[in-house]
C-alpha cells in the first residue's frame, strides 16, 4: 500500500521519518519509537494516513476512530490515543503518560473560606471571604479527602464556611 493524497509528504531527517498531512507531522518514527499526532484534527483522513503510513513503513500499528475517539494498537496492546502519543517499537507500550497519570502529577492547595459576609447593617451578602490555606502541594485524592473531612466535621454556619481546593 502507498500513502495517498497530494496533501501528504514524507520527510527523512536525522534518522527520523515524518509523514506530514497538510502541515502536521501525523507519524514520526525512528528505530526505537513511533510518535502519532493529529494536530487536533481527529478526522477519517488523518486516521487513514496513519494506517497507510504503518503499512507502507512496516510499523505494525493500527489506528481506529469512533466518533471523536481514536485508539491505536501495537503488538496487541491498545491505547486510547492522545496527541503526541509515543509508542515503543520493541514492546508496543505507550511511553506517554495517559490522562489519568497526568492527573496524579497535578498538585493542589486546600483552603477554607466563608461564602457569605455581612455588611455594616448585618445583611448577609454573597461575597466570599479571603482564603485561609490549610494544605499546599497535595494530590487530587488527598485534596478531596481533606475537604470532605473538614466539611463533614464542621458546621458551615450562616456564612457557609467550607473547605475547597485549587490547582497549585
Amino acid at each position: 500500500m502507498t500513502i495517498t493524497g497530494n496533501n501528504t509528504a514524507i520527510l527523512n531527517e536525522n534518522g527520523y521519518t515524518r509523514v506530514i498531512l497538510h502541515h502536521t507531522p501525523i507519524v514520526e518514527f525512528d528505530s526505537d519509537v513511533i510518535r502519532l499526532n493529529t494536530g487536533g484534527y481527529v478526522t477519517a483522513t488523518t486516521v487513514k494516513r496513519m494506517n497507510e503510513s504503518a503499512e507502507s513503513f512496516g510499523l505494525d500499528f493500527a489506528a481506529s476512530r469512533s466518533k471523536e475517539e481514536v485508539k491505536v494498537t501495537l503488538y496487541g496492546k491498545t491505547h486510547t490515543f492522545i496527541d503526541s502519543i509515543v509508542l515503543c517499537r520493541e514492546t508496543g507500550e505507550s511511553l506517554t503518560l495517559e490522562s489519568d497519570d497526568l492527573e496524579d502529577l497535578k498538585r493542589y492547595d486546600v483552603f477554607i473560606r466563608d461564602w457569605y459576609t455581612r455588611d455594616e447593617s448585618g445583611k448577609l451578602l454573597p461575597i466570599p471571604s479571603e482564603k485561609s490555606y490549610t494544605a499546599h502541594d497535595v494530590t487530587l485524592a488527598h485534596a478531596r479527602e481533606l475537604c470532605k473531612d473538614y466539611n463533614e466535621s464542621h458546621d458551615a454556619g450562616e456564612l457557609s464556611r467550607k473547605a475547597e481546593f485549587e490547582e497549585a
